[in-house]
């Protein structure tokens, strides 16, 4: 008979006895605590009472070979399940047959991720609060029901579901959010509610939907329907109107994912402004790059034509950190600043939120500074600009004034302007001669040559927001250079900016050398920065094992473990060289993270059921084969 550890009427532990297979859980019981079922490896079948309402985190996690749950259903409506917390049955592999009551409204995210032998999960009608990836690559279910009382399908609830093939999604539900039914290989059709308002990113990429009809005002955000290589027909109940968000979303997908433009124009009968939009796109992304844009192709908005008041201007756009543009009115020689455009009463909306489809074409959907001349009305030059060499952060406040004097010999015609112009390009010169900015513009001769006579306040001068000399050599990996203001006394542990930026997180960052050296030669700007393995996430950025020898005979093994979640959570590149050192030199990936509510293990294996990919897989491979020593 199985041993049952409580506290009050909660049940903090079970413990079966030998060979004991079915589990029942006895009545008066209010709540399982989290993990009280954890890793049983024997249990085969449970049966909770209806006095149970609150499942805890991880109840019944990892039981690899549980198949089936009987919740009891309650005998009165004060009775009855009501709450399941994140990962409660999360990777049963066996789980065949858990029924809900419908009592329960409450289901927190990865209840149910991983189940993959789990074929039904009725959801309660009364359902209303569920959080991401609860049913994601449960591979065997086929049939799913959205409840009424549910507003969202959350993001990734069925996501990796290979075999879902029939879904119901009721009126009322307003959003599908992001991978929702993502690699959903065998949902073929679906209907949407006409409640519907949001088909967020990528909720149907990679699954099998082959035709669909999108209710009136649904929006669709980016790749909503990415890698669906069977969908041939997507209908519009009510087509997008021009000038709508919804229209808007529309082009920005079709931008994205050309491949749907024949999806949709085989589903509709489109508006002619769509027509035209679709042929301008087409122009667009078949023109050639060198030859300048027609007139015809590319018009200025009206509402801007009538506001300017002289046939010549240039217009200079900034598409690198968002979006500027300025545009001047040339005179002869001179210009101005063309208020027409840039004044202040449009208030909090630019000219380019107003007119954005007129100056689309002039972005590409790139980065890039750039400079058009209008003369008579017309474009006759594109200049191509370099942000290195006209750089705001330099050139404070007369970046475009500097433009428009080298690229086009054009001084301010204001008196104050000029005089403004004036001082900042001083300053600017001045700036230009002093070791920070030869530091932050990687000019490596003139580092070497001015650090040998620098002040130290020159050594240590700070860039506003940006770094000291020495956070420049390190971002830019300049070890000669680094040295050489180190040893005559710049200062390895100065922080700027709330102490996010710093030499040796930028050396973390970008320079595996510079870390070395600090940490050999600099023990103390380690001590600076950080004290303990628990202080030091940043290391996560560092390639080099000698750093790590360095710092292991520092501060020894205890707290180190707290490194393998910095290492897991990687989407991209888990470094597994790093989670090889952990393991060698006896960090105890057992221990719990009271951050994240698990151990380094069980991190392990739920970043790889989150991403799926090879360098998740390799680090759960190597975290359990060092389990099992």
């Amino acid at each position: 008979m199985a041993e049952f550890i409580m506290k009050d009427t909660v049940l903090q532990k079970c413990k079966p006895a030998a060979d004991e297979t079915d589990i029942v859980i006895p009545a008066g019981v209010t709540r399982i605590a989290p993990k009280a079922f954890y890793k049983l490896k024997t249990i085969r079948t449970v049966t909770i009472p209806e006095t149970v309402s609150k499942i805890g985190h991880s109840a019944f996690e990892l039981c690899p070979d549980l198949t089936v749950v009987t919740i009891m259903p309650p005998q009165s409506p004060d009775t009855g399940l009501k709450h399941i917390e994140y990962q409660a049955f999360g990777s049963c592999q066996q789980l065949t047959i858990c029924k809900l009551p419908e009592t329960v409204t409450k289901i927190e995210r990865w209840a149910f991720s991983g189940c993959t032998a789990l074929r039904e999960m009725p959801l309660p009608d009364g359902l209303t609060d569920v959080s991401d990836h609860l049913l994601s690559c449960c591979e065997s279910i086929t049939k799913a029901v959205i409840p009424a009382g549910m507003t969202t399908v959350p993001p990734q609830m069925f996501s990796g579901c290979i075999n879902l093939s029939e879904v119901t999604v009721h009126e009322g539900v307003k959003e599908i959010n992001a991978e929702a039914f993502k690699d959903c290989k065998n949902l073929h059709d679906i209907t949407l509610p006409e409640s519907l308002t949001l088909i967020s990113r990528d909720a149907f990429s990679g699954s099998g939907i082959r035709r669909l009809r999108i209710p009136a005002n649904v929006s669709i955000l980016a790749h909503g329907f990415r890698n669906c290589a069977e969908l041939t027909e997507i209908e519009f109940a009510v087509f997008p109107q021009k000038g709508t968000k919804i229209r808007e979303h529309l082009e920005n997908i079709l931008w994205e994912s050309p491949e749907l433009i024949e999806v949709i124009l085989r589903g509709n009968q489109v508006p002619q402004d769509f027509c035209d939009f679709l042929d301008w796109m087409e122009k667009e992304r078949h023109s050639d790059e060198e030859e300048l844009p027609k007139d015809d192709d590319r018009p200025w908005h009206e509402a801007l034509i009538d506001m300017l008041e002289a046939d010549d201007y240039i217009l200079i756009l900034d598409t690198i950190s968002g979006v500027s543009m300025q545009l001047y009115r040339v005179i002869g020689n001179e210009y101005e600043r063309s208020y027409e455009m840039n004044n202040a009463r449009f208030g909090k909306t630019t000219p380019y939120d107003r007119w954005k489809d007129t100056f689309k074409w002039m972005m590409d959907n790139d980065q890039a500074l750039r400079a058009y001349r209008y003369e008579n009305g017309k474009l006759t030059e594109i200049r191509e600009l370099s942000k290195q060499v006209y750089d705001p952060r330099v050139y404070d406040g007369c970046v475009n004034a500097v433009i428009l004097r080298n690229e086009f010999g054009l001084e301010p015609k204001d008196e104050k302007v000029k005089a403004d112009f004036a001082a900042s390009l001083a300053k600017a010169e001045k700036f230009m001669q002093t070791l920070l900015y030869a530091c932050y513009a990687d000019d490596r001769s003139a580092i070497l040559e001015r650090a040998r006579t620098a002040s130290k306040t020159a050594l240590n001068e700070k860039f506003e927001y940006f770094g000291t000399p020495l956070t420049f050599c390190a971002k830019h990996d300049f070890l000669e250079g680094f040295k050489a203001i180190a040893e005559r006394g710049g200062d390895i542990t100065k922080q700027i900016v709330g102490g996010t930026v710093s030499p040796i997180g930028e050396a973390l960052a970008h320079s595996p050398a510079i870390t070395l050296y600090i940490a050999q030669e600099h023990p103390e700007a380690f001590d600076a920065h950080h004290k303990n393995w628990n202080q030091c996430y940043e290391l996560a950025r560092c390639s080099d094992t000698r750093v790590w020898d360095i710092l292991f005979c520092r501060w020894g093994a205890d707290g180190m473990e707290a490194m393998y979640f910095t290492y897991l959570l990687d989407q991209s590149n888990v470094n597994l060289t790093m989670i090889r050192y952990l393991i060698e030199h006896g960090a105890d990936f057992l221990r719990i993270n009271s951050d994240f509510g698990c151990n380094a293990l069980e991190f392990a294996q739920q970043q790889y059921e989150k991403y799926c990919d090879e360098s998740h897989k390799a680090a759960l491979e190597l975290l359990q084969a060092a389990a099992r020593k």
